[in-house]
């Protein structure tokens, strides 16, 4: 097995993936927590149930990165998402208590989605040692054409 799957992200490789994840704008930070039977289905899976949910109510783009963690406080996703919508609308300007019920039925346990306020704490979170525990973490499949434009472009 590779040792990058059995280790703990540490040192540089946590850093490069906070800086990589820095990148963007994010609107929108979600932890979603899963059922035990839920977290052997693919957490990908579980993301695209829930952005093919948004866009069918938004229209628009969408595009998240994230991490999947099966750690001491059970399995559950921490997501950072960013939107574009007709009128020129971001995930800001959408309910998002209205989607964290939309989620919390796909998953069957609770979720939280907060507006992003503080980049940089939420990336840092998304990276640090408790989500990032050895050989029970793994990054989300980036989602989305809309991650093609960073904050430098």
């Amino acid at each position: 097995m590779k040792a990058s799957l059995t280790e703990e992200i540490t040192g540089w490789n946590r850093l490069a993936y906070q800086k990589f994840l820095s990148q963007w704008d994010w609107e929108w930070f979600l932890t979603a927590r899963l059922t035990s039977c839920r977290a052997f289905k693919e957490p990908s899976t579980i993301m695209k149930e829930f952005y093919t949910k948004l866009l069918r109510q938004e229209g628009g783009q969408i595009g998240s990165m994230g991490i999947f963690v099966h750690g001491e406080s059970g399995p559950h996703i921490h997501a950072l998402l960013l939107g574009r919508f007709p009128e020129g609308r971001t995930l800001r300007d959408i309910n998002e208590k209205f989607l964290e019920e939309k989620m919390e039925k796909i998953t069957g346990r609770s979720c939280i989605i907060s507006q992003v306020d503080d980049e940089n704490n939420r990336v840092h979170y998304i990276v640090k040692g408790k989500n990032t525990p050895a050989g029970r973490h793994e990054l989300l499949t980036p989602w989305g054409r809309i991650l093609s434009k960073t904050k430098n472009q």
